[in-house]
């Protein structure tokens, strides 16, 4: 392939992810609003934003094998067809029941939309011969910032919801339309020159990369859902200032996506996943036993950093194994996302046993058992 024809294709991917992203980030957003407007209450509401991952955990196995079929350019234009336009139905759908029918629609048309720019990454990565995608990965973490920005925006000018979840959907579909002709007419990935079924169990090997995402998407929701709350009743601080965990976590998170590439040309992914989760497990442990508000921001931008390459790296060593790469990324994404499922719930648990701070000490747990799995990055996988 042209040099000029592969950049395009990596400036292609890397929107795609930025833009993609910008529509949680809206969502996530203006969430209180919908629910004022669908007098909600927090329960039910709870239980409403578990649907877009389940339908996420349902479609990823499926969208492997679309990928494989019809090419990660045909997925993207459709998925994200089906993604923009679920984004206002959020707001009007009818009743509890078509709220979560569009929850569902938006969360398995993301995770068609991942799936088809991971592969995509993954093979542009492989014709560069350098790794690439962290960087693009931090394209993604930086869109669901900008997109809350919008939201939030949107929000302080007085728009409803439906207004500017229709004025972003607009947008954010012009971009991948966009991005999908830079694509066209290039070798589609994913593709098995012969006949494979259109669902297989995955290998050893994908499961536990798998795992690996697991802990990555695990560690990551319990920041995005507690780490305002720990700081709040734990620490003490007040409302306004406990959002700053999050804050703190996902700049570790872009910080270290994108700076990851060049750390691990330098000294591989297993050394920059196994040190960057240790020393973010030790550190997010200390800062939760001692309940310091400063230490507990190093703390969790120490974890943001830890969790920042588990990803994309898991993403590349799946792309790379044996057999069709859309199948290995999609069974080790499904894998992953039960963990983005499980860990409110597992977290709230403990806390309601025990206390909040030993519930969030899982977190560190589970950095740490990423650590001791870091060598799958690098192993070989045995041939089918």
């Amino acid at each position: 392939m042209a040099p000029s024809t592969l950049r395009q294709r990596r400036g292609a991917v890397t929107l795609a992810f930025f833009a993609y992203a910008g529509l949680p980030g809206v969502w996530a957003a203006r969430i209180p609003s919908v629910q004022d407007a669908r007098h909600l209450s927090v329960g039910v509401l709870g239980l409403c934003l578990l649907t877009p991952a389940v339908g996420a955990v349902v479609a990823l196995p499926i969208s492997g094998g679309l990928v494989r079929k019809w090419g990660g350019r045909r997925v993207l234009v459709a998925a994200g067809c089906v993604m923009t336009a679920a984004l206002p139905l959020l707001a009007v759908a009818p009743g509890v029941g078509g709220f979560v029918v569009a929850l569902v629609i938006f969360g398995a048309a993301g995770a068609a939309i991942d799936v088809a720019l991971n592969v995509e990454a993954v093979d542009v990565e492989a014709r560069y011969g350098r790794s690439l995608l962290a960087g693009m990965h931090a394209a993604w973490s930086l869109g669901a910032l900008a997109g809350t920005g919008v939201g939030s925006l949107t929000a302080a000018l007085g728009a409803s919801a439906v207004a500017g979840f229709a004025v972003s959907a607009v947008a954010v579909l012009v971009a991948l339309l966009m991005c999908a002709r830079r694509l066209r007419g290039l070798p589609p990935v994913g593709r098995e020159t012969v006949a494979a079924p259109a669902f297989a169990w995955p290998d050893a090997q994908t499961v536990r990369l798998g795992l690996l995402v697991f802990c990555s998407l695990f560690v990551e929701s319990a920041a995005a859902d507690w780490s305002a709350v720990f700081l709040h009743r734990s620490v003490g601080t007040s409302v306004a200032v406990a959002a700053s965990g999050f804050a703190a976590f996902s700049a570790a998170m872009v910080t270290g996506r994108l700076t990851g590439d060049r750390v691990v040309d330098r000294i591989g992914a297993t050394h920059a996943v196994r040190w960057s989760a240790l020393a973010g497990a030790v550190i997010l442990l200390v800062a939760v036993s001692i309940r310091s508000y400063a230490l507990c921001l190093v703390g969790f931008f120490a974890a943001g950093a830890g969790t920042a390459l588990l990803f994309p790296m898991a993403m590349v060593a799946a792309g790379r194994g044996h057999g069709d790469p859309a199948r290995r990324i999609a069974g080790a994404a499904t894998i992953g996302y039960v963990g983005w499922v499980l860990a409110p719930g597992v977290i709230g648990g403990l806390a309601a046993l025990l206390s909040l701070p030993i519930a969030l000490a899982t977190a560190s747990v589970v950095l740490l058992v990423a650590a001791g799995m870091a060598g799958e990055l690098t192993r070989q996988p045995a041939p089918f």
